[in-house]
């Protein structure tokens, strides 16, 4: 749930018997620390993750984590694999001492890659600079990541009009926009869904579409871990497209500076 949705809806499986997890970066957006004061009042058990180990979300829930790190969606996506990764271990899911195992890998592989990351996204940054949307599709594993480059990245950061598009919906919709002219990033993952993947990256080439694909670099990682190798692709692009656009980065209208 978003923490609107949440409100909106007051799950009624939020009882005693249930773990309420909260996120929130700045430890203290309204509406999640609402969901966590009614999730109490429900008895259930509230969990903080926040990037401050002190925050008012911390302070209020049961047990309260801060990941302590600058990097917001790093710090973010880690916390969050090693907690449900321990959860399903703990449960007896092979899947949860799966989680552990390859994001034990991630601290020597992630800088492995910035070398390269940073030399393909300055070309691609200047690439880009000129288009002012930008559909960004993915799915699986990836869906997380490809919402929240568009949304957060693209159009928050950089002020372009992002669009992310699900792999399995490109037929509805996107699939009559993709013509010469326009410009799309592919988020590839490491599942079987890279047959549709290859489809409509094929239908895209053909039809002139200015196509930015990532990869994880071709490197052998398993599937679990492409939010983590394909973000650290991202981020670099980010910066670049924003110098390119003479876009800075962590400036803002009206983010932060007008009541909403």
């Amino acid at each position: 749930f978003s923490g609107w949705e949440f409100l909106e809806r007051l799950p009624e499986a939020v009882d005693e018997n249930a773990v309420v997890i909260l996120i929130s970066q700045s430890g203290k957006t309204k509406e999640i620390v609402e969901a966590l004061e009614w999730s109490k009042k429900k008895g259930a058990t509230t969990f903080g993750l926040t990037q401050k180990q002190e925050s008012v979300i911390n302070e209020k829930a049961d047990i309260g984590y801060g990941w302590e790190a600058r990097g917001v969606t790093m710090g973010k996506l880690m916390s969050m694999y090693y907690l449900y990764g321990s959860i399903f271990r703990e449960k007896g899911y092979e899947i949860g001492e799966k989680m552990l195992k390859e994001a034990d890998k991630l601290p020597k592989l992630l800088p492995k890659m910035i070398p390269q990351a940073k030399e393909t996204a300055r070309k691609q940054g200047l690439e880009l600079k000129d288009y002012d949307k930008i559909f960004v599709l993915g799915g699986g594993i990836n869906w997380g990541l490809t919402y929240q480059f568009a949304l957060c990245t693209l159009m928050e950061m950089c002020w372009v009009h992002g669009i992310s598009v699900n792999y399995s919906e490109f037929r509805h919709g996107a699939l009559e926009l993709f013509t010469e002219g326009t410009a799309a990033i592919y988020l590839r993952s490491r599942s079987a869904e890279r047959k549709l993947e290859d489809s409509i990256l094929e239908f895209s080439q053909g039809n002139g579409v200015k196509t930015i694909v990532y990869d994880s670099q071709g490197l052998d990682v398993d599937n679990l871990v492409t939010p983590f190798t394909l973000f650290t692709e991202l981020e670099w692009l980010s910066y670049y497209l924003s110098l390119a656009r003479n876009r800075r980065m962590g400036s803002w209208r009206f983010y932060d500076k007008v009541k909403f």
